[in-house]
């Protein structure tokens, strides 16, 4: 699935959680692991100052010795990247390469064993070009598993998440992993007037659209292949349902908003919330630039439901 993993290193402690999921993925998949560290040299200096750009890249390649240890795959030369951001530098080091996956650790703020994307990665998560995947807080102090064994996926039926599904399927099966296909019934009640609710069949109304979905899950579980699928269904807002699951998963995988730019990974509200709240690692995927059964290039404003 992916061939050339980027995992955003500077040292510290996020930096190895990011760095022990990158390798797991990286055997997972037989990739190549490049370790990137950036030094910002911001358009404030002036080009001709060399010496200073100098003195920066060797002190992030200093940073960066050693690195091959804590990774037992195998990895690529260490890699120092100008960038006038660390957000600016891995995405321009994902395109140089070229790499199809960015992975980065969560600040050391949040709560062990929990995902919470800190500002770096956030503005990375807005606009990159290729996936992103995060670490939760303490992964590489034994939190991490040997192997993939269950990984999850977010689905809601629109283009975005049967793009998140199969990916998700294709890395279970190169993980021999269980595959759970997760949705989340909210029928958003709270969205609805008085007057509309006075007029519903309430109880018809809720068991049409769950059956809907439900339907809508099985016809996408049912057309994956060479891969052990179980499907999940959980009245409640996706965000919660999603979190409370990610506690049973070794992954969990899910589709950029459907309003935003092709091949650009645009958070939602559900993701927002998962990089706050999510118990195991997130593989966050941009809007595909070829949804299923369309052409690329098609126009922006779908009318699909808005996935995470």
């Amino acid at each position: 699935m992916f061939r050339t993993i980027v995992a955003g290193f500077d040292g510290s402690p996020s930096a190895r959680d990011g760095l022990a999921l990158a390798e797991l993925l990286a055997r997972v998949c037989s990739a190549r692991l490049t370790a990137a560290s950036v030094y910002v040299f911001h358009p404030i200096h002036r080009d001709g100052d060399r010496e200073m750009e100098q003195y920066m890249r060797e002190e992030v390649l200093a940073r960066l010795e050693g690195v091959e240890k804590l990774a037992p795959a195998p990895v690529a030369q260490p890699l120092a990247v100008r960038g006038h951001s660390v957000p600016e530098g891995l995405q321009h080091a994902a395109r140089t390469l070229p790499a199809d996956l960015i992975v980065i650790g969560s600040t050391h703020r949040g709560p062990i064993g929990r995902v919470l994307a800190g500002d770096v990665p956030q503005r990375l998560l807005h606009g990159a070009a290729c996936p992103v995947a995060i670490a939760p807080r303490g992964y590489a102090d034994g939190a991490q598993p040997v192997a993939l064994r269950t990984i999850g996926v977010g689905f809601e039926g629109s283009r975005e998440a049967h793009a998140a599904l199969a990916a998700a399927a294709e890395l279970a099966r190169a993980a021999g992993a269980q595959l759970r296909v997760i949705t989340a019934f909210d029928p958003h009640l709270s969205e609805l007037t008085p007057r509309v609710l006075a007029e519903l069949q309430l109880a018809e109304y809720l068991a049409e659209g769950r059956q809907r979905l439900a339907d809508t899950q099985a016809a996408a579980v049912a057309a994956l292949e060479d891969v052990e699928a179980v499907a999940l269904q959980d009245d409640g807002e996706a965000a919660e349902v999603l979190a409370a699951r990610s506690h049973e998963l070794d992954l969990l995988v899910l589709g950029s908003r459907c309003y935003g730019p092709w091949r650009r990974l645009m958070l939602g509200s559900v993701s927002t919330r998962l990089t706050r709240d999510a118990a195991c690692p997130l593989l966050l995927l941009p809007r595909t630039a070829t949804p299923p059964g369309g052409a690329e290039g098609e126009p922006e404003n779908d009318t699909a439901t808005q996935t995470a």
